[in-house]
């Protein structure tokens, strides 16, 4: 699999735009969650179609931090 790593909020006006022309997916991925893993282990046995862009999103990596 190929992902596209996200990291901005943006990456997402780049991301609707180009949906206008070509399929995007945003996997919203968290590491404590088994589900989750599953999930992306099978997105990637699987293979990626060449028709979609794949974009992934580290939940814990990602999160808003907290003050006080």
């Amino acid at each position: 699999m190929n992902w596209i790593t996200l990291q901005s909020e943006a990456q997402l006006d780049e991301i609707r735009e180009r949906s206008t022309v070509r399929p995007q997916l945003i996997f919203k991925h968290s590491a404590r969650c088994s589900a989750s893993a599953l999930v992306k282990g099978r997105l990637e046995r699987a293979g990626q179609p060449e028709t979609i862009d794949f974009y992934f999103l580290d939940l814990i990596h990602n999160r808003p931090s907290r003050t006080g």
